[in-house]
């Protein structure tokens, strides 16, 4: 098999693995009610968002070879992602934030947003174009386009990078100890359950205004088109609020008897409604049944994740409810029982002898690996190598096979690990709660499309700036990826030199995330972030872990009643013993 055949062999079983990685993913993050073309356009996304991460080792490995064929399939990517980051993604996303009542109306909604967005991109890199040509005597507009496209990306790269590449070994760190992360948990519980209330509000402020607006049409005429039109769009409106107008007994509790704002709405509907006003009034009907949605899946997510800490502090595995059932052969149930009863020993010896102990482990490595990286970041600008990772890399360049594929096993490692630290601090850094990637079954298509953009969008600085801080010699390296990326040292103040001092910024930002500066940061703006969960006064928030606990206890107390109707053993009441031993 030549070395064609074998790349191309390479490439498939990449793809399969990353469309399959990528499916899963949106499966777990995706609510059930996202429509199927957003998941379908949101896994191909995040399978060619990683594809890149995962395909320049690959590249790094043939750079050494005779012949390198990745130069095509590099282009097809970065000019594949750019359509998707700039123009499509954000197309669908702001036509599902779109308030109009057809489909071509949201769509021609989105298309006039993304416009304004890409004329705005243009007038840069018009202006960018023309200072080149001044500059350099001669007219280059592909380099300016990559070298704008990669200048914004190494900024969020620098950024992201700074925030996770702390975040990530605290966050582990964190996990090794049970009884803290229960005391988070229980105060996130109380945070969660005061989301609700203000989510229940939310939609009964939109409900008041939906039903002033309403009150203030006048009489529509039947045979007048723009009349005909605006009643369609007040019934499909009157349709989406009835979707949530009868409410659990336990969310109508919740329910203010006052109108919050009342005199903001009426104010604003002092003349009749026009259908831009209506239209308004169906995006932010929508934005609050997903919050309210989401914030009654999180509570519940954050219920298991209390019960499962609980299981940790007490040293115990809880049986599962599953554990009474019965099959009508004695043999098969026989079998059954002892393979779970074998099942539920490993996980208690794995979670009272082994968790904590590895999961330090892992904290360790990733701190060592931190630092590594923060050297490496810190002596981009020095002219002499000294990276450690490139030192290794330099050991492993062969030239022979058994040699390519420790180049490509290594690099897929410490790329792995960055990817982590960036894209898990794109997910958790979202202001906007909408645009925001949530935990399991959370997050609806507007976040799924969100955050697939900017990881294909960041796919392409975080590779260049992995291979500045490898401190890979390109002028003796036949890398694909630096060819592409290498058109940009025509433009040294977008170029090459500012991704040389750009990324001095994640060291500041490494710092201000060590000493808790971004949650102070966001406690000041009043923003709830798991981040500062933690910080405060000792008595606030063993005030808070009580509360919690009250929480947990009626929670708990539900799912009992629930289990008793459904005829199975109580499995919940040992833990309401447990509670009053936390704090």
């Amino acid at each position: 098999m030549n070395a064609s055949s074998h790349l191309v062999l390479k490439v498939v079983a990449l793809s399969t693995f990353l469309l399959t990685f990528a499916a899963t993913l949106v499966t777990y993050f995706a609510n059930p009610r996202t429509s199927l073309p957003v998941k379908v356009v949101t896994t191909l996304s995040l399978a060619l968002g990683f594809f890149g991460i995962f395909l320049l080792p690959i590249d790094l490995s043939s750079a050494s070879s005779s012949t390198n064929d990745l130069y095509i399939l590099w282009e097809v990517i970065f000019w594949g992602t750019s359509v998707l980051a700039w123009a499509i993604l954000p197309l669908m996303r702001e036509t599902l934030l779109a308030g109009e009542f057809t489909t071509i109306s949201r769509f021609r909604e989105g298309v006039r947003k993304v416009l304004r967005v890409l004329l705005i991109y243009l007038l840069v890199a018009i202006i960018g174009i023309i200072a080149l040509a001044f500059k350099l005597h001669s007219f280059n507009v592909l380099p300016v386009l990559i070298a704008l496209g990669n200048t914004y990306g190494l900024i969020i790269v620098s950024i992201l990078l700074g925030y996770g590449l702390v975040a990530f070994p605290r966050a582990l760190w964190r996990q090794a100890n049970p009884e803290s992360e229960l005391r988070r948990t229980l105060i996130m519980f109380v945070a969660a359950d005061e989301a609700i209330f203000d989510a229940v509000w939310q939609l009964q402020d939109c409900e008041y205004a939906i039903d002033n607006a309403i009150s203030q049409v006048m009489d529509l005429k039947d045979d007048l088109p723009n009349d005909v039109y605006m009643k369609f769009c007040i019934d499909e409106l009157l349709r989406r609020k009835n979707l949530t107008a009868n409410l659990s007994s336990e969310l109508s509790n919740r329910r203010t008897n006052h109108e919050r704002g009342e005199g903001d709405l009426r104010n604003k509907l002092d003349s009749p409604s026009t259908l831009r006003q209506i239209s308004k009034l169906n995006r932010n009907l929508k934005l609050a049944q997903e919050k309210l949605i989401s914030s009654e899946v999180r509570l519940q997510f954050l219920f298991k994740r209390a019960i499962f800490y609980s299981d940790l502090v007490n040293g115990s595995k809880r049986r599962s409810s599953s554990s009474n059932l019965n099959t009508s052969i004695p043999l098969l149930s026989m079998t059954d029982s002892k393979i779970r009863s074998c099942g539920n020993y490993m996980q208690y010896f794995w979670r009272k002898y082994l968790r904590s102990h590895t999961v330090r482990i892992f904290a360790i490595s990733s701190v060592f690996i931190s630092s590594l990286i923060l050297w490496c970041e810190a002596t981009l600008a020095i002219n002499a190598n000294l990276s450690p990772f490139s030192f290794l890399l330099d050991l492993f360049a062969g030239g022979d096979e058994p040699m390519g594929y420790l180049i490509v096993f290594f690099s897929i490692i410490l790329l792995i690990y960055v990817s982590i630290c960036v894209y898990s601090s794109l997910f958790k850094l979202s202001f906007v709660d909408h645009f925001t990637l949530r935990g399991h079954k959370q997050s609806y298509g507007v976040a799924l499309l969100f955050n697939a953009q900017y990881l294909v969008r960041l796919q392409f600085p975080l590779g260049y700036n992995y291979l500045l801080m490898m401190k890979v010699d390109t002028s003796a390296n036949d890398c694909a990826f630096l060819k592409l990326m290498g058109k940009m040292s025509v433009f040294p103040v977008l170029g090459t030199s500012f991704s040389v001092y750009a990324p001095l910024l994640i060291i500041a930002l490494c710092g201000f995330t060590l000493f808790h500066g971004y949650a102070r940061l966001l406690g000041l703006l009043g923003i709830e972030h798991e981040d500062s969960i933690l910080l405060g006064d000792k008595e606030i928030l063993d005030g808070k872990v009580k509360e919690g606990i009250s929480l947990l206890r009626r929670h708990l107390c539900k799912e009992t009643e629930a289990d008793k109707r459904q005829g199975e053993t109580c499995t919940y009441v040992e833990m309401l013993e447990r509670l009053n031993s936390i704090v």
